[in-house]
């Protein structure tokens, strides 16, 4: 079991922070060779390897490497890379959190091996936010994180209800929590499970502390924490390319004495081997190993039969991830099978009862039964949910009695003052990743607190949404707004809706999430000529808004932003914050940021790859018989907010629709904004424009952002407005090309 295939090989030689001659001399014959390079990509995604593979990439000049394949890394990488960020905030916020309290927390991989062996963000992706804190200070950090927007998952809220935390401590050694923004920590009180951790006293007594962007964390001493990569690698039967190339980047960084620690640590825990292991898949598929362990040690435990591990687990690739992730049978079996237990004992653990179905209450054994039998019909309702991709949340939004809708709105408008003389347009649905449309699946509870900051900005509101839908919605937001009209709307009723799905069922298999739900996208501009067209408030000035617009990834919580899903207290909120940017006032500055005979945008630097952003002038310069040469897109105008006077829309508008039924009839996949950034191409006297550089902030600082930012936060454009500022005047024109 030495023998790779030729895309995990090639992936390996391009994973590697400073490649050697010979890998570069491997990865060139191995591209000169057959390869499938669609695998590539599925095992670059699913390996965590991106950004590595990415780098490496623009440095050779193949030929023989196709441009989908550079294009699709590199929107990996972004992608990874954006993660990152997010939650890099996170990390050092929950960071900030425990050392406040004085409770001793450790953080286990993800961003210390980031920054200690990698030296950089955006090189190795980080997914959860592993804390270790000692049992008995558990329940004070479940706490703390539920105050800082990271609830526990209520499964486990139900348990510890139930069971009591020591009977779960007994049986696990960590507890998931999660923020609205989908960002998980997992609290471990164990580095991992049984037979895998190091004690846990050991690793907090040991840690040391890392600065990072001016602020204290703890971290494992670095003997530590190769001792957790290694026994982590493992637990997981190296299943990921990425926990290899930390291995390996890590031990090159070791010194000798930091190596011979790392021994002694897994020989008190009689895991040995596990080094062994991992030395002999760094030798098998790199050809050499790190100075600091090039002793060979892995040699004799080959001969001594210690050295076992699956290749296959290494050759899974995201297609099989994404199974093993919908399936929970086949996920236990993946795991068991690649630490070598037979196959009826994997069976047997997947059918059992789980800590998500009972809270580890064991069944009476005439129970059991019964419980097998039901476990198929649940498995199959909840892929046909999911497949529909409805989320139930919005059900859970609890409805006031009218008596208290009716006293709260004339307590809000008391406070608010009169309407302001525009009108605020937004939708609310809840399609998900697994259905055709895609979309997040987040439902009206998710959007409540951004909805009330919108409120509060004095105007009334149309809302869109699904038919079944409107009677909660309007329901729910109707206490807020000073005035609100819930328009039910089926997306089908969308004029190339039949076309668009036909085409999407084409690609749909080759996204890597589908959580765009395109159409809603497309109809932003369609509904506020419709909001227009019914005028239920008599206005002249409409505003698109996105309901979830104002969350605290793009908006400072100082500043009023919110973490969603969650219920923030009154004090967060205009007139009660002071600080709170969402008050009529920027309502008012709102109403005249854009003058007449202009539509009010906000704009990011363009980021297209060459071919992307050709394609779009190509086909905007023929949709309005333009010279191609005369069609440049230097800006990307966001949809997140976007109006101006009725009359300007519908000049817009009509222009709107003309591009966007060339871009559906070529076949151009787009979404409403490239078609914005394209007409602004085309007819930038039709614009207001207002720049910002990134859409989210990282620290208490203003520039914050580790990506190639251009420019201020998008959340100073409101305070710009609230303050009376102009940052780019109306009519004015698309920035240099330099910028794109």
């Amino acid at each position: 079991m030495t023998t790779w295939s030729p895309e995990l090989l090639l992936l390996a030689r391009l994973s590697r922070l400073a490649p050697t001659a010979d890998d570069e001399s491997r990865a060139r014959a191995l591209i000169d060779g057959p390869l499938d390079w669609p695998r590539l990509l599925r095992l670059a995604e699913h390996h965590g390897v991106s950004p590595l593979a990415d780098g490496a990439l623009q440095q050779m000049d193949s030929a023989r490497v196709p441009a989908f394949v550079r294009e699709r890394m590199h929107g990996l990488h972004l992608s990874s890379v954006r993660g990152d960020l997010a939650r890099y905030h996170a990390w050092l916020a929950v960071c900030w959190v425990f050392a406040a309290h004085d409770l001793r927390a450790v953080t286990l991989k993800g961003f210390p091996v980031a920054l200690q062996t990698y030296g950089a963000l955006g090189l190795r992706p980080v997914g959860d936010l592993d804390f270790l804190v000692r049992a008995r200070d558990v329940p004070r950090a479940l706490a703390l994180l539920g105050e800082a927007g990271y609830p526990a998952w209520p499964v486990w809220q139900a348990a510890i209800r139930h069971v009591g935390f020591a009977h779960i401590a007994r049986r696990e050694c960590e507890i998931g929590c999660q923020s609205s923004r989908g960002i998980v920590v997992d609290l471990h009180w164990e580095a991992a499970p049984r037979g895998y951790a190091l004690p846990t006293d050991e690793v907090l007594d040991g840690a040391v502390r890392l600065r990072v962007d001016g602020q204290e964390v703890l971290v494992p001493s670095p003997d530590a924490a190769m001792a957790l990569l290694l026994l982590h690698g493992e637990k997981s039967a190296w299943g990921r390319l990425r926990w290899l190339v930390d291995v390996a980047e890590g031990m090159e960084r070791m010194t000798d004495a930091e190596y011979a620690s790392v021994g002694r640590r897994l020989d008190a825990m009689r895991m040995r081997p596990v080094l062994a292991n991992a030395l002999a898949l760094l030798d098998g598929l790199w050809g050499r190993l790190p100075a600091v362990c090039a002793g060979g040690e892995h040699r004799g435990a080959e001969q001594r039969g210690q050295v076992r591990y699956s290749r296959s687990a290494l050759e899974r690739d995201r297609d099989w991830s994404h199974l093993h992730d919908a399936w929970r049978p086949v996920r236990l079996v993946r795991d068991r099978v690649g630490r070598w237990p037979s196959l009826g004992a994997a069976i047997a653990s997947a059918a059992s009862p789980n800590f998500y179905d009972w809270g580890y209450v064991s069944l009476p054994r005439g129970l059991r039964l019964g419980y097998y039998a039901v476990r198929p019909y649940r498995l199959v309702k909840n892929a046909l949910a999911s497949r529909r991709g409805r989320a139930p949340v919005s059900r859970a939004v609890p409805l006031a009695p009218a008596a208290d809708v009716a006293r709260v709105r004339e307590s809000r408008r008391r406070v608010l003052g009169a309407p302001l003389p525009f009108t605020f347009v937004t939708a609310i649905y809840d399609s998900g990743p697994n259905s055709l449309l895609g979309g997040r699946g987040w439902g009206l509870d998710h959007y409540i607190p951004s909805l009330k900051n919108i409120a509060n900005l004095g105007a009334p509101i149309v809302v869109f949404c699904p038919p079944a839908d409107a009677p909660r919605i309007e329901a729910a937001i109707a206490p807020w707004f000073v005035d609100c009209r819930v328009v039910p709307f089926e997306l089908s009723a969308f004029e190339h809706f039949d076309t668009f799905l036909a085409w999407k069922r084409t690609y749909r298999r080759t996204l890597p999430i589908n959580d765009r739900n395109e159409v809603l996208c497309f109809l932003k501009s369609y509904w506020v000529q419709q909001a227009i067209t019914d005028d239920p408030f008599g206005h002249e000035r409409f505003f698109w808004i996105d309901s979830g617009l104002t969350h605290h990834g793009i908006f400072p919580a100082r500043v009023g932003g919110v973490e969603l899903r969650t219920s923030p207290p009154d004090s967060h909120y205009f007139p009660r914050n002071p600080a709170n940017l969402f008050t009529p006032a920027l309502g008012r500055a709102l109403a005249h940021a854009v003058p007449r005979g202009e539509v009010l945008f906000c704009a990011l630097p363009l980021r297209l790859d060459a071919s992307r952003r050709e394609r779009y002038e190509e086909v905007a310069a023929a949709t309005f018989g333009r010279a191609r040469d005369g069609v440049r897109m230097v800006d990307h105008l966001v949809g997140g907010l976007f109006g101006g006077h009725a009359d300007d829309l519908r000049a817009f508008h009509r222009l709107y629709t003309e591009l966007l039924r060339t871009f559906i009839d070529t076949r151009t996949y787009t979404l409403e904004e490239q078609v914005f950034s394209a007409l602004y191409a085309l007819f930038p006297e039709r614009f207001s424009v207002r720049r910002f550089g990134t859409w989210w902030f990282y620290s208490r600082g203003e520039r914050t952002s580790y990506l190639e930012a251009e420019g201020d936060s998008f959340y100073k454009i409101f305070v710009e407005l609230a303050s009376g500022q102009s940052r780019t005047g109306a009519g004015s024109a698309p920035a240099t090309a330099a910028s794109g």
